[in-house]
């Protein structure tokens, strides 16, 4: 099954270079890696066409998109990749990828058992201060697995589960990966869990 790592960026000048190198050091390579952005008022999408630029034969793609929102990103990142012919999805934000992430977070597709599955997430800190806002602001990793919560943070899905639900929904633009994921519930779709599959994020609120 061909594999698509996509995430969406804008003003990601100080993360895009960790979350590359992490890319490349994971132990299974997707087919292709779909990077959407919106106007960046930073050096983001020059990265990003220096690295296009290097990386277009191990199928690294940027599409700088005018307008819409996280939604509407993920969506042209999808739509980019279906027509590709890739079958399974890896979603994900900049941050830094645990090296087995990929490999671990669609294994539940590849053996059959799932149509979408969640994986796991940290948020790294380096002062008590920036612990608090993130226990006062973020899931603990206990609440995730108790909750069974999948975010667009740290997922998979097939392109199939995708179109039964209706793609991302572009009018939101907040809590709508939480949408996308009811939707998919509600259509029926099996869910599997890769906690293991760990991606570290920094939100904002530990910098605000």
């Amino acid at each position: 099954m061909h594999v698509a790592l996509i995430a969406t960026v804008r003003n990601e000048e100080a993360a895009l270079p960790d979350f590359l190198r992490s890319i490349e050091q994971q132990t299974r390579k997707p087919d292709f890696v779909v990077i959407t952005s919106g106007r960046s008022n930073d050096r983001t999408d020059e990265i990003l066409q220096e690295y296009e630029d290097t990386h277009w034969d191990d199928g690294f793609v940027w599409l700088p998109l005018e307008g819409g929102n996280r939604s509407f990103g993920r969506n042209e990142a999808i739509r980019f990749a279906y027509e590709e012919g890739v079958d399974i999805i890896a979603c994900t934000n900049v941050g830094s990828l645990g090296p087995h992430w990929l490999e671990r977070i669609i294994a539940p597709i590849e053996q059959g058992q799932a149509e979408v599955v969640g994986g796991g997430f940290c948020i790294p800190t380096v002062s008590d201060r920036e612990e608090a806002m993130a226990l006062l602001t973020q899931f603990s990793e206990k609440q995730v697995r108790e909750r069974k919560f999948v975010t667009a943070l740290s997922m998979a899905f097939t392109v199939e589960a995708w179109r039964k639900a209706g793609g991302f929904p572009e009018e939101l633009d907040t809590s709508e990966d939480t949408e996308f994921i009811r939707r998919l519930r509600a259509a029926g779709l099996r869910f599997a869990y890769a906690w293991d599959a760990i991606t570290l994020w920094a939100p904002s609120t530990l910098t605000v």
